[in-house]
């Protein structure tokens, strides 16, 4: 049911966060940088089986203990969450997990596909002004670059790159209706074998980053008629590769 729903995702599917203010007002690639490695390490961590189960408590002062952490721990696995229910004690679904980074849903028609490849995945995609960045954030051993190595790419991709606003963002089209959205990217990936693979980079990377700002309520203002009917049928969906 969720997969075929042909509904746009934002708002209808799409969960989203908005963080409180930053009070030590860091510079925005600083922040990125903050958040690119937390988001690793927990990464690592849940890969790892580090996590703590996600447990609801219906009286935390009684189960939210190190104590009681400690007694599930002597239960077999097969009854810990038998042991977990008769405290009033009760462990949420983790499943979907997995599908936090390296995962993504492709667009088909009728039914939707999801997509994870954790095999030696050592990327993120950064967008900044419609374009596409690949940046490596992982060493070929699997280890987080340091802080410094990716705050200074980061700096480099908020502050220092110049590069002219892509006019055709192909970012537009994910908040369409699912089918339409299922038939512009098969024919972008019709047009060269170059397409398909950018769409292999940005669907099993880590995670996505976009550095736009821009008021998408000023997309049809800033085209004219004839250019808005080029880009809604794809005349120019493939400029600078995007």
């Amino acid at each position: 049911m969720y997969l075929k729903s042909r509904l746009q995702l934002i708002l209808n599917f799409n969960f989203f966060l908005i963080f409180a203010e930053d009070q030590k007002e860091l510079k925005p690639a600083a922040r990125i940088t903050n958040y690119i490695i937390s988001s690793v390490r927990f990464m690592n961590s849940l890969r790892a089986n580090w996590l703590d189960p996600e447990v609801y408590h219906l009286h935390p002062t009684k189960t939210n203990t190190e104590q009681f952490r400690k007694y599930l721990r002597f239960l077999p696995k097969r009854v810990s969450s038998y042991g977990a229910f008769v405290q009033n004690a009760y462990p949420l679904d983790m499943s979907q997990y997995d599908r936090l980074f390296n995962s993504t849903r492709i667009p088909k028609h009728e039914c939707d596909l999801l997509v994870s490849n954790h095999n030696n995945i050592r990327h993120i995609v950064v967008i900044k002004n419609g374009h596409y960045y690949k940046v490596n954030i992982l060493e070929k051993n699997g280890d987080l670059l340091s802080a410094e190595k990716i705050a200074s790419i980061m700096k480099y991709l908020c502050e220092d790159l110049n590069e002219e606003e892509n006019p055709y963002p192909l970012g537009y089209f994910t908040a369409d209706k699912r089918d339409r959205w299922a038939t512009i990217r098969e024919q972008i990936e019709a047009l060269s074998q170059h397409n398909k693979q950018m769409f292999k980079e940005i669907d099993s990377s880590i995670m996505l980053i976009c550095l736009d700002n821009d008021d998408p309520s000023k997309l049809n203002k800033s085209l004219s008629k004839n250019q808005r009917a080029e880009y809604i049928s794809g005349k120019y969906l493939c400029y600078n590769a995007s």
